[in-house]
Formats: C-alpha cells, structure tokens, sequence
C-alpha cells in the first residue's frame, strides 16, 4: 500500500507542474556591448603567456615535462623522508633496546648476540638515513628544476646561458652565465 502512495505522489507531482499556465513571454532585453575594462580577453601578462604556451603544441610539451619533473622531484622527496624516517628512526630505538639488553646481560656469551643485532640495526638505521636523505636531496634538486623551468616558460625566457663579452685591463675574453 505504501508504494502504491509514493508512485501516486510522484506522479502528481510529474503532471502538476504541466498542468499550471506558462508565463507571459516577456521580449529579451537588447544585449549591450561590454565596455572595454570588462571584456573577457585578460590583459594579465601570465595568463597571455600561458595561453600561448597551451596553444603551441612545442611549449605545451616543455611545459608538461617541466610539471612533471618538478612532482617527481616533490615525491621523492617524500619517499626519502618517509625512507629516512620510517626505517631510521625504528631502527634507532631497537638499536638503543639491543645495546640495554646487552648491558644487562651477566654473562658474556649472553652479550654477544644482542651486541651483534644492535650493531646490524645500528647499520640498518644509518643506512636508511642516508639513502633516505639522499633520494629527497635529489627529489630537491628535480622539484627546484622542474619549478625554476616552469617559470622560465610562463615569464618567456629560454635562453638558459648568457655569453658575454668580458674586456678589462691586460685582459680580453667571453664570460657564461647558466640559468637553470
């Protein structure tokens, strides 16, 4: 009985709104033309660089790497610190219990093997330390390359070296500048 109710509701509520009179048609307003501070082309200097960066397949593409580049650098980054932290820092509190366990040991057999696991944990924590730290200096490096690229392209500079001339007292040369 209570399907029967809520087909009838929605029922009736499908045909009533058919049923009630359409509104008067009242004429569109004229449309006006947009004064010239309110067009819909941005004069903002970036959004016209970025426009054509996404128009030319070329730039897009060096974009795209650009991005690219600078999240895998941001993601290394995290996996070093979750390496470094995640494994080191676990490693470093078994190696402290191992070296309290071989102190409390009485005899010295009874040291040895808590000696020999503290000084394996102790390399573990170390080792993850350093990898850890270096996949996030170079997860860095790509995030600092990536970003310094993507910006170069929006501000429209490509030239990454600058050679100049380099004239002075006894001397005479070129000088290079590299912007990466």
């Amino acid at each position: 009985m209570s399907t029967a109710f809520v087909a009838t509701f929605v029922a009736s509520l499908m045909i009533a709104p058919a049923a009630q009179p359409a509104p008067a048609a009242q004429p569109a307003p004229a449309a006006q033309p947009a004064p010239a501070s309110q067009s819909n082309v941005s004069m903002d200097p970036e959004a016209v660089r970025m426009r054509e960066i996404l128009s030319d397949p070329v730039l897009h593409a060096e974009y795209q790497r650009a991005q690219s580049t600078a999240h895998t650098g941001l993601a290394l980054m995290g996996v070093g610190f979750i390496a470094g932290a995640g494994i080191g820092l676990p490693a470093m509190s078994m190696y402290r219990r191992k070296l309290v366990e071989a102190e409390e040991a009485t005899y010295r057999v009874d040291q040895e093997r808590p000696l020999r696991q503290a000084e394996t944990r102790r390399r573990v924590m170390l080792g993850s330390f350093i990898t850890g730290g270096a996949i996030a200096s170079i997860g860095l490096a790509l995030a600092i390359v990536g970003y310094s690229r993507r910006n170069r392209l929006t501000r429209g500079g490509f030239s990454t070296v600058a050679v100049t001339p380099a004239i002075g007292g006894g001397h005479f040369g070129a000088a290079a500048t590299l912007r990466f």
